[in-house]
C-alpha cells in the first residue's frame, strides 16, 4: 500500500465544542448485568489502519498509525520488539495508557530498613502519577523480508475516551520543538526574555495555544538542555566572540589569562574614536569558568 507520507488554555478552549467520541458496550463475560465500555477513535478512512497493509520500511508503518493516533485523539508508543540476526521481525505499537505501573510491594519488617536506606541515598527520579489504564489498543508489525512490513496485528478499541478536538494539539504526539522554536528562545534568551515570557509572546505572534506546537514545559526543558550542552564551554564561547570582533575592528584587542578557577581578561582595550576623537579603553574583565 502507498502511504502519503494551566488556565489559559481553558479559557481559550472553553467556549469550543468538543468532538464526541463513539463507544461501544461489551458485556463482561463474568457478569451479565455489566457492560464495559469502548472507546473507538473516529477519523477518516485513509487513516484508519487494516490488517494486511504493507508498508516499505518499518520507520514509515510507525509513522502511519501515528498519523492514525494524532487525528484519533490518543498519544501511542513502542513496546516489544523482536529481532532476528539484528532484523526488526515483530514490531508493536501500543496506547500510550496500556498496561499498570509496577508498584514493588514492601513487607512491614523491611519498611523501616527500606525508608531508611532511601534517607541515606541519592535522590531518585521525581515521583509522578501514572495515566496507564490496561487499553488494549495496539498494532504489531510483522517483517517481509525485503518486501517491508505488513501490519498483522490492530486492535481498535480504547478502555478509555479520547481527547476531544479543542485539545488534540497539547497531545505529546502532536508537539514539537523545531527550528523555528528553537531560533525563537535563543533570540529572546539574547534579549534577556525568560522562557515563559517568550512562550506568550511565540503564543501571540501565530495566533493562539493551538498554534504553538509545543507547551510552555517544552519551551523551559529546551532551555534546560541548552544550558547543558553550552555547560562548561560558556566561557570558551566569549573568546571566540572577542577574537571575531577583533578580525573586523582593527582598534579592538584583549588579552587573557586562564587559571584553575576563573578566566581573567586582562589589557582589554576598546579603541573607537568618536566624532571627537575620544578614545574608550577598558581594563580587567573577570569571568568565571563554571567547570571548576
Amino acid at each position: 500500500m502507498e502511504v502519503h507520507g494551566d488556565n489559559d488554555y481553558a479559557m481559550e478552549f472553553h467556549s469550543q465544542p468538543a468532538t464526541p467520541t463513539k463507544f461501544q458496550e461489551v458485556p463482561n463475560e463474568g457478569s451479565s448485568s455489566y457492560a464495559e465500555r469502548h472507546w473507538v477513535p473516529q477519523c477518516p478512512d485513509n487513516y484508519i489502519p487494516k490488517v494486511g497493509m504493507v508498508f516499505k520500511d518499518l520507520d514509515d508503518a510507525i509513522r502511519f498509525y501515528r498519523a492514525y493516533a494524532a487525528e484519533a485523539g490518543f498519544d501511542v508508543r513502542k513496546t516489544t520488539t523482536t529481532k532476528k540476526e539484528g532484523s526488526v521481525v515483530w514490531q508493536y505499537v501500543v496506547c500510550s495508557r496500556e498496561g499498570k505501573k509496577h508498584v514493588p510491594t514492601i513487607s512491614h519488617n523491611d519498611a523501616s530498613h527500606v525508608i531508611g536506606r532511601a534517607a541515606l541515598s541519592k535522590p531518585g527520579r521525581r515521583r509522578r502519577i501514572s495515566k496507564r489504564i490496561g487499553c488494549m489498543a495496539r498494532v504489531a508489525f510483522r517483517i517481509l523480508g525485503h518486501d517491508g512490513y505488513v501490519l498483522s496485528i490492530f486492535e481498535e478499541q480504547h478502555n478509555h475516551p479520547l481527547t476531544s478536538l479543542p485539545y488534540r494539539p497539547f497531545l505529546k504526539i502532536n508537539r514539537n520543538i523545531d527550528l523555528g522554536h528553537k531560533k525563537f528562545i535563543l533570540n529572546c534568551a539574547k534579549a534577556n526574555i525568560g522562557t515563559m515570557k517568550s512562550y506568550r509572546l511565540f503564543k501571540e505572534s501565530v495566533g493562539g495555544y493551538s498554534s504553538v506546537g509545543a507547551t510552555a514545559v517544552d519551551f523551559k526543558n529546551f532551555k534546560r538542555d541548552l544550558k547543558a550542552y553550552i555547560a562548561g564551554g560558556d566561557a570558551q564561547m566569549v573568546i571566540d566572540k572577542l577574537f571575531r570582533k577583533s578580525e573586523v575592528c582593527p582598534g579592538f584587542r584583549f588579552d587573557y589569562e586562564v587559571d584553575d578557577e576563573e578566566i581573567c581578561f586582562s589589557d582589554f582595550h576598546i579603541r573607537a574614536f568618536t566624532m571627537a576623537n575620544k578614545e574608550m579603553e577598558c581594563h580587567t574583565l573577570m569571568w568565571h569558568n563554571s567547570t571548576n
